[in-house]
């Protein structure tokens, strides 16, 4: 947990606000980010948009990919699947690195974002303080 996410714990617990029940360690963890990282249905998701920035950056918001280093010969490497807690899904990717493997920790890279509806953009760079 960083320090941002600290911040909105104390904003969460500062606004008097009802605790849902049952309370989950997944729903804490929705509660504090906005956001659930992992065994998500991502089906129906594609292309709409990217992202430049290291995978460093992204594993300090969004925490270790929900795959990464799948087989060479798969499209796709490294992956995060994300819900908002509104319910929009987005995943951020890598595409067609075969030779190359799974981006470095400090590689900056144009990742892909994924989606069915291209506010995942927006959002993705928002979390990600790129907005």
């Amino acid at each position: 947990m960083n320090a941002t996410h600290l911040t909105r714990v104390a904003q969460w617990f500062s606004g008097a606000r009802e605790i849902p029940v049952p309370l989950t360690l997944e729903r804490v963890i929705e509660m504090v980010t906005g956001f659930i990282v992992g065994d998500c249905d991502c089906s129906g998701t594609h292309l709409q948009g990217e992202i430049t920035a290291s995978r460093r950056l992204i594993e300090s918001v969004f925490g270790v990919p929900t795959f990464v280093d799948g087989p060479s010969e798969d499209k796709v490497s490294t992956e995060w699947v994300i819900r908002f807690d509104d319910g929009l899904v987005a995943t951020i990717y890598d595409w067609k690195r075969y030779e190359q493997g799974a981006p470095g920790m400090d590689e900056v890279y144009a990742w892909h974002i994924g989606g069915s509806l291209v506010d995942v953009v927006e959002r993705v760079h928002e979390v990600i303080g790129h907005g």
